[in-house]
């Protein structure tokens, strides 16, 4: 009946399939890996028939190339064969496709040919829950059209997938990039691509958002998940969130505190911490190049100002077992290769490295692999290491400490022993190596020799001390090495830590890293660890990394699925449920009690003389039961068991669990190291002698405790305390907002521009993407209470609102909801006949009983609005602001320029009345000069006058005299024919004068002359009136009468 039943309902498919293809339809067929009808035949190990060409095609042939999705144009043919014109290209290079219609529940699906819609320009959308179809081809298509694009990041709801290009985009991780995703977080109405600062820069607004609105019961602290397969990228994009985090704390400090903060920042120490774990910690491995050999959480704190105060790094479960065994195509840890590469002649001197290569060395030459596949030289990583070291501001000893241990480690793995006898060895004096060994470690010759061929019990009081054969002595070396380097990492774990960590109540810690004050502070923890691995040989390092990746799956099944649907449950939220793989029984296997692997292993380590072969037959009797759990023939002759984790089955070799479980540290080491008489080395000891609880790099830090649950207990065995501790970090996630980083590996050669569909397509299945991309497409990712909702979205309602309440006792005002959603209809321009009855549900809001949920159209719809809103309220306030200061500016200006006119006006009056002083001062000037050179040319003409006025009373003086005498002459001859006359005196002389010219005188008016001659004789009359006068006025008489030109003729 049952049989009947599948028939029929077989036929019933076949027929709707016929129906619905139909000729020149377009639609996607998806050939089987391995074809249904070939299978018999390739398990006979034959060739087989192609599906669709007569000739025998190898399976190999088949594998490879026959898988894939082809976009065909349906052909005529016969009621039973699909067949179709292939339009995509082919691998194998066909044309045409034909299969049968009974195939297609068997492994050959079809789907419409819009299955895979992209963006019109022929890009796919930068987030896959925009997609037409959610399944598998899409997806897988999807991610490689952009990684073709060179669009390595893709969101798959709330995930971001990040696919490693091998190859360097720095050109996506610049200051400039990092400005427009903080622009972006500011609200900044830009468009900016799918990118790892992106997913930082939520978890900062998120924690920001959380320390100014969340009460006491509300999660804070953030955390940033980068999972993914060794070599997809977890190392880089830890990297980058990091320094991202820190820029923004950089743009965060407010003027105040920047004055606090020293030339090296916390910000630049936390970065500069990632070279140094990487140097001690990473190394190159078959699918990666740096890959990270152990685990890490890096803690990074904030104050509520979103400034940076410190952070903290927990480290789990080093690789140790790398230092003295490598496989092929594998290296050692990098810092050995770097101080080969990177060392002076100086410093090779001082560590006795001399001429030494990588090849001289046991540690680093096993593999017979030296190099790096990307690119990366040993000396450019290893200056990196020396600037982080001089950023932490490690002394010169310490760094020099540090470096001889490394350096000593190298020269111990070349140590060789010589037998004594068949039971005992000791160390070869001959060595060339052990001399450099003995002044690095600061430890004698007889204590190393001792220690490493020897060892001793104590029974019954009394101490026995046994030789070891030359066998158990290069054990006991490898051992040794295996013990310091690993104290080692954690002492630099640990020194780096009380750089970069911030205490409660330091307070010169806190000025000198400029933090505000330590309360209210807030963490967002980046987990950057171990993918899951799976290699020809896995042993107990690969069952504890594979441990923590299904422990951490599990976490995100249940963040992203049972979480989900227990709140939608609680608050009252329709949802279409999505079923998801649970891997819980996985993890019983695993960690389980009593019948677990780590249980029954620990129970194993406890057992004097158990083995790893009584181990595994422990583990088939109680693990027999489980699912998860297989052991064929040929793995019960080996000893090995199968685990079928999330990502595939992995086979495990029990071959060293025991001994690795219990890293045992020999008692003889630790008597080496104290024996040192280097400090540093005697340091190790005290590291060595905690508990296992302290091992590995944990340092805890008073601000985080509170968050990191119950304390640790002591454990005898690395898989039990790795066990507590992977439960404890699962407990810190647990309390946080988790964001998920999912790296994705295109490749498994470490090629660029290549894309593996088939690896690509089960690292998203172990991943759970489809399930995640499904719950972001049917559920909620956001979520807000209702007074958040109500103060977050309230102005896009302000004007209909009024002065009502959004948020009363019953819940949300309906009114409020409901132009919300009017507006995202027409932010989003959805048309009328796609909204519902309900349109508050139809735009993607679903109102619950105290909180409010979005889905991913209606929250972008939102944050559009409000961003769009913000912007033009900014505008508003910037042009008010402007405005004011402008009128402002204005007013100033024009008081100043009322001043100035003020002061103009007082100038050219100041002027004006200077002009007419001067012009007063000018004319009085020149009235007294014409005044004064009046007077001096009065002065100058009188005396010019006196002095013409003397010469003429000179002249005429002398014409006078001279015709005085001659006229006395002539008196003289007419009045006496005797002679002269002796005169007695003056007197008489004077009075004969008088009478001679009067005589003379009127001799002359008694005679006739003319008209000259009688101006002559006017003018005599007044000369004689003159000379009787005087002097003065006859100079004066003189100028105003006539010339005498001609002298009178005397009339006889």
């Amino acid at each position: 009946m049952v049989q009947n039943d599948r028939r029929k309902g077989s036929m019933q498919k076949l027929n709707s399939l016929r129906r619905h293809k139909t000729i020149n339809e377009k639609l996607y067929i998806r050939s089987a890996l391995v074809h249904p009808a070939l299978k018999s035949l390739e398990e006979e190990g034959g060739d087989v028939q192609s599906p669709t060409k007569k000739s025998p095609v190898k399976k190999k042939q088949v594998v490879e190339g026959d898988w894939g999705w082809y976009l065909v144009t349906v052909l005529p043919s016969g009621s039973s064969v699909l067949k179709g014109q292939i339009i995509s290209k082919c691998k194998l290079n066909r044309s045409v496709i034909e299969v049968p219609y009974s195939d297609i529940n068997e492994g050959v699906d079809t789907l419409p040919s819009n299955s895979f819609r992209g963006l019109p320009s022929g890009l796919p959308p930068d987030d896959m829950v925009q997609l037409s179809h959610l399944h598998e081809p899409a997806i897988v298509d999807c991610l490689w059209k952009r990684y073709e694009a060179s669009k390595i990041y893709t969101y798959s709801g709330t995930v971001l997938l990040a696919v490693n290009p091998f190859q360097s985009f720095s050109h996506l991780y610049t200051d400039h990039t990092m400005n427009l995703y903080w622009s972006k977080g500011l609200g900044a109405a830009i468009d900016v691509e799918p990118h790892v600062f992106a997913v930082a820069d939520n978890a900062y607004r998120s924690m920001k958002f959380a320390l100014e609105t969340a009460t006491p019961l509300d999660i804070i602290d953030q955390s940033i998940l980068i999972s993914g397969e060794s070599g997809a990228g977890k190392t880089v994009s830890t990297k980058y969130v990091i320094n991202y985090l820190c820029n923004v704390s950089l743009r965060s400090i407010s003027v105040a505190a920047s004055a606090f903060r020293t030339s090296t920042s916390v910000e630049q120490q936390v970065i500069q911490s990632n070279p140094i774990l990487e140097s001690l910690g990473n190394a190159r491995t078959v699918r990666n190049d740096n890959s990270s050999r152990f685990g890490k959480f890096i803690e990074i704190q904030f104050t509520k100002s979103g400034n940076l105060m410190g952070a903290n790094i927990e480290t789990y479960l080093l690789e140790k077992g790398r230092l003295m065994n490598q496989g092929p195509s594998e290296r050692n840890f990098h810092i050995f290769y770097e101080v080969l590469s990177g060392f002076s002649a100086t410093d090779r001197d001082k560590f006795f490295l001399g001429k030494y290569e990588a090849t001289d060395f046991k540690m680093t030459s096993q593999s017979g692999t030296f190099d790096r596949r990307d690119g990366v030289k040993d000396i450019d990583t290893y200056n990196l290491f020396r600037n982080a070291i001089s950023c932490m501001e490690f002394s010169d000893d310490h760094v020099n400490s540090i470096l001889s241990v490394v350096c000593g480690l190298l020269h111990a793995s070349n140590l060789d022993f010589v037998e004594v006898t068949e039971d005992s060895c000791k160390l070869s004096d001959s060595n060339k190596f052990l001399g450099p060994v003995l002044k690095l470690f600061g430890v004698t010759e007889d204590t190393l020799g001792t220690s490493l061929t020897s060892y001793s019990t104590s029974m019954g009081g009394e101490t026995i001390v046994r030789k070891l054969k030359k066998e158990k002595a290069e054990h006991a070396l490898q051992g040794f090495v295996k013990v310091v380097y690993g104290a080692l990492f954690t002492s630099v774990v640990r020194s780096t830590n009380a750089v970069i960590s911030v205490k409660e109540g330091d307070s010169t810690s806190t000025m000198r890293r400029s933090s505000l004050l330590l309360g209210q502070a807030a963490i967002i923890g980046v987990l950057d660890i171990f993918g899951f691995e799976s290699f020809k040989k896995n042993s107990f390092e690969q069952l504890c990394i594979n441990y923590c990746n299904e422990s951490l799956q599990q976490q995100f099944n249940k963040y992203m699925f049972l979480q989900e649907k227990e709140e939608y449950e609680r608050e009252g939220i329709e949802w279409a449920s999505v079923t998801f793989p649970d891997n819980q029984p996985v993890l019983d296997l695993i960690d389980k009690k009593r019948t677990g692997i780590i249980s029954i292993l620990d129970d194993a380590c406890k057992v004097a003389g158990s083995s790893d072969i009584s181990f595994a037959n422990a583990i088939y009797r109680n693990c027999d039961s489980n699912p998860n759990f297989s052991v064929s023939k040929r793995q019960k002759n080996y000893w090995c068991f199968q685990v079928d984790h999330f990502a595939g089955p992995v086979e495990y070799e029990t071959a060293g669990f025991v001994e690795k479980n219990k890293d045992e540290i020999p008692k003889e080491t630790t008597i080496i190291l104290k024996s040192s008489t280097n400090s540093f080395m005697r340091s190790l000891v005290d590291i060595l002698s905690e508990p296992v609880v302290a091992k590995e790099g944990i340092r805890r830090s008073s601000i985080t405790d509170r968050r990191r649950g119950p304390p640790l207990k002591k454990f005898n065995t690395i898989g039990s305390y790795f066990k507590e501790q992977l439960k404890l970090l699962r407990v810190r996630i647990d309390s946080t907002n988790p964001h998920y980083i999912r790296c994705v590996k295109p490749n498994a050669e470490l090629l660029p521009r290549k894309y593996d569909a088939v690896s690509v397509t089960e690292q998203l299945k172990g991943a759970g993407v489809l399930e995640a991309l499904r719950v972001s497409r049917v559920g909620f990712p956001h979520r807000f209470k209702h007074s958040q909702f109500a103060d977050r979205y309230r102005i896009l309602a302000a004007r209909e609102m009024g002065k009502a309440q959004c948020v009363s006792g019953e819940g949300l005002s309906e009114t409020f909801v409901q132009t919300i959603s009017q507006k995202i209809c027409e932010y989003d321009q959805i048309p009328k006949n796609k909204i519902g009855n309900d349109i508050v549900k139809s735009v993607g809001i679903h109102v619950g009983k105290t909180k409010v949920f979005l889905k991913i159209g209606a929250y972008t719809g939102l944050e559009g609005l409000r961003s769009a809103f913000m912007a033009e309220a900014v505008v508003v306030i910037q042009a008010k602001t402007r405005q004011n200061i402008m009128k402002g500016r204005y007013q100033s200006i024009q008081l100043a320029n009322l001043k100035l006119q003020c002061l103009a006006r007082r100038m050219l009056a100041v002027k004006v009345v200077d002009d007419v002083r001067m012009k007063c001062a000018n004319k009085a000037a020149l009235r007294l000069q014409c005044w004064v050179r009046v007077m001096l040319a009065v002065k100058l003409v009188e005396r010019i006058k006196k002095d013409e006025a003397a010469l003429i009373i000179q002249t005429v003086w002398r014409e006078h005299r001279s015709v005085w005498n001659k006229f006395i002459d002539t008196m003289v001859d007419d009045s006496g024919a005797e002679g002269f006359e002796v005169i007695p005196d003056n007197a008489e002389r004077k009075r004969r004068k008088r009478f001679n010219i009067a005589s003379w005188l009127r001799k002359l008016r008694g005679n006739k002359s003319t008209g000259g001659q009688k101006k002559s004789k006017s003018a005599f009359r007044r000369i004689s009136k003159l000379i009787v006068a005087g002097p003065m006025r006859l100079g004066s008489t003189v100028r105003k009468a006539p010339r005498l030109t001609t002298m009178p003729s005397v009339v006889e």
